[in-house]
C-alpha cells in the first residue's frame, strides 16, 4: 500500500469469473481479490472499483484501476481514504 496525497495505491491480483467478489488473501505482494464478473468489456474492474467501494464505504467515483487495466496485476488508487482506515476495513475480510 503506498499513499501519494490524497491518494492510497493498493496492488491487486484478480480472479475473474469466480462464484462472489471477495478478498481471500495474499499472492505474490497483492492482495488478491475474486472478482464475479468476467474479464469481458472491463466488466471486472467495474466489479473491483464497486467492491472496494462498498467494502470501504465509498463513493464509486473514489476507487479506480490506476494501472493493469488488461492484466490480473493492477494497481487499484483510493481517493480520499487515509491508509490505516483502509487496512482496518481490509484486514476483517482477510480473517472471515
Amino acid at each position: 500500500m503506498e499513499s501519494s496525497g490524497d491518494a492510497v495505491r493498493l496492488k491487486v491480483w484478480i480472479q475473474p469469473k469466480a462464484g462472489k467478489t471477495c478478498l481471500v488473501g495474499e499472492y505474490d505482494g497483492c492482495l488478491k481479490i475474486k472478482v464475479k464478473a468476467p474479464p469481458v468489456d472491463d466488466r471486472a474492474n467495474r466489479e473491483l472499483c464497486r467492491w472496494f467501494a462498498k467494502e470501504l464505504k465509498l463513493s464509486a467515483g473514489s476507487v479506480r484501476v490506476r494501472f493493469g487495466r488488461t492484466d490480473r496485476r493492477k494497481v487499484v488508487e483510493v481517493v480520499d481514504s487515509d491508509p490505516s482506515t483502509i487496512r482496518d476495513k481490509l484486514i476483517p475480510s482477510l480473517l472471515e
